[in-house]
């Protein structure tokens, strides 16, 4: 058979064609329908699983049972996310020496393991205990990730801890979710050289869980630190301090043990006079408030011993104040005055606290409504508008260490355009930084009612505060501050066009690896190649 040219060129064309319907069809970059198979496969065999840390306080460990036990828990604020922190050795979750750690794991698989697992009356601690044993490819374990040079890594001791009765094992079938609580004061740590030890503060450890069917894996770091508790209210160098005539005071600070820790804080003085006792308990973020009902009180100049239940303080002494008001008494007075409508002058001030604090300015009209006063066991305890004080305040002053000041200049935020009658209030510096923190932007804080950070001072369940006219000169109208009018929103907008410009920038006309092999250019000669044939055969239909 011989083969003409005109047939070999039909021939050639139609085998050009033939392989741009393959590019056309076929992915590139190697992604093959097989393989996404088999990934997909590979992913149902080995399941992700998340694991979370979570923490309640010591005290409460005896009352998960169930998963309504767990959820009536995180409801009441009593199991919460553990706090983060960094440091030389973590940047992760930690919770308090003696707390609760709380693993949740979010994996179905998990849970029906534990379900099919129990025999009989067994608990889901029992089979949970049965499964993670070394012989069947299961593990539960915590090994010590920061052991010193000369000791090894400590690892607990599953059956050691469960013989302490220390784990317990809550299945969430409705959610999935597979809870593990620790009691970290009873479980049993061991090393090499000792089989009995307990997580102590400064331990940093891995938690794993692998369970071998369904093919789960999963793993948390982990971190003790010390039960620490740091009072903020009414503090005055290294010494709480109260006034004999007030019939209640407030007590406030933070603590690094977890949400939902009932304190029980004593004041002791010598036998003859009965000790005075409250109760706080501890918030989400770490602080608390309470009242101490100071109705019977003791006389001036008394000294008590301060305790607080399953925690150190940072202080453990108080006094109780002169007849005319309590040692470090914060106050505040300020004259009617002239000004320029840029600045305020507060005369005389007195920054009880330890830690200093600052002048804050207020509208009068909203300062009758930033503190507002809640019974507590017969007691008023101070609540605090932080939302509608942070959006009214004029004007702060620079930081005031501890002690008396005079004449303490208050640059106002924005010049007064009128006489107005404001309100001078001095907050203390409850975290030590010298930074005025009170004002905030994340609207869940903003609301809190019993917060502690600069928070203004208060005084026998009343904001310490003192009101004064300011006429505003108009001879003076000239020296307001302009500053103000040179903050524009010109970076912004820049910023913002140059970001539009950027994300509206014209794609490139290629296709990523996971697409098919298919561009521009090869259409166009598919497209010549199909002409060409058609316009040859025409010819020689002619």
């Amino acid at each position: 058979m011989t083969w003409t040219r005109a047939a070999i060129r039909r021939l050639a064309l139609l085998g050009v064609l033939v392989a741009l319907a393959v590019g056309l069809f076929v992915p590139t970059g190697g992604a093959t329908a097989p393989d996404t198979v088999n990934q997909s496969a590979n992913e149902s065999a080995n399941e992700s699983v998340e694991m979370t840390a979570w923490v309640a306080p010591a005290a409460q460990f005896d009352s998960f049972d169930t998963s309504r036990d767990v959820h009536a828990a995180m409801e009441n604020g009593t199991l919460t996310r553990t706090r983060t922190r960094s440091t030389r050795y973590l940047d992760g979750p930690v919770i308090a020496d003696q707390d609760v750690l709380v693993l949740a794991l979010e994996s179905p698989g998990a849970v029906e393991t534990v379900r099919h697992a129990r025999e009989g009356n067994q608990t889901a601690t029992g089979a949970f205990a049965d499964l993670v044993t070394d012989s069947n490819g299961s593990e539960f374990t915590m090994v010590q990730t920061n052991p010193t040079a000369s000791f090894h890594a400590k690892r607990m001791n599953r059956s050691g801890t469960a013989a302490a009765d220390a784990l317990r094992v809550v299945p969430d079938e409705r959610n999935g979710t597979l809870y593990l609580f620790v009691a970290t004061e009873r479980a049993v740590f061991e090393r090499e050289s000792d089989p009995e030890m307990t997580a102590d503060r400064g331990d940093v450890f891995n938690a794993t869980l692998v369970l071998d069917d369904p093919g789960l894996g999963a793993s948390t770091e982990w971190g003790v630190v010390e039960r620490t508790l740091e009072f903020e209210e009414p503090v005055h160098g290294d010494r709480l301090v109260f006034g004999v005539n007030a019939p209640c005071h407030r007590l406030a600070g933070r603590t690094s043990v977890a949400p939902g820790t009932e304190l029980a804080i004593r004041m002791v003085a010598s036998a003859e006079y009965r000790p005075l006792e409250t109760t706080a308990v501890v918030d989400p973020d770490g602080t608390f408030a309470t009242t101490l009902d100071t109705s019977e009180p003791y006389p001036s100049n008394e000294s008590v011993d301060v305790t607080v239940s399953g925690v150190q303080p940072d202080i453990t002494e108080g006094v109780f104040g002169h007849d005319g008001g309590p040692v470090g008494l914060t106050s505040v007075w300020v004259d009617d005055q002239q000004s320029n409508g840029s600045a305020v002058v507060v005369e005389r001030t007195t920054i009880g606290s330890g830690k200093g604090g600052f002048v804050a300015l207020y509208p009068a009209s909203v300062a009758d409504d930033i503190a507002t006063t809640k019974e507590s066991r017969g007691c008023g305890l101070t609540q605090i508008n932080r939302s509608l004080a942070s959006e009214h305040i004029l004007g702060v002053s620079e930081y005031l260490v501890p002690g008396e000041h005079e004449d303490v200049t208050i640059r106002l935020d924005a010049p007064l355009d009128e006489n107005r009658t404001l309100v001078a209030v001095p907050h203390l510096d409850t975290n030590g930084n010298e930074t005025f923190d009170f004002p905030v932007s994340d609207s869940d804080v903003r609301q809190s009612a019993l917060v502690t950070t600069d928070r203004p001072a208060t005084l026998n369940g009343s904001l310490v505060r003192n009101r004064a006219s300011v006429t505003v000169d108009s001879h003076n109208e000239t020296t307001t501050l302009e500053p103000t009018a040179t903050a524009t929103v010109t970076p912004n907008t820049s910023t913002a066009t140059t970001e539009s410009n950027t994300t509206t920038a014209p794609t490139t006309g290629t296709t990523t690896g996971d697409g098919p092999g298919f561009t521009p250019v090869v259409a166009t000669l598919a497209v010549l190649a199909v002409a060409l044939l058609c316009s040859r055969q025409r010819r020689q239909r002619r």
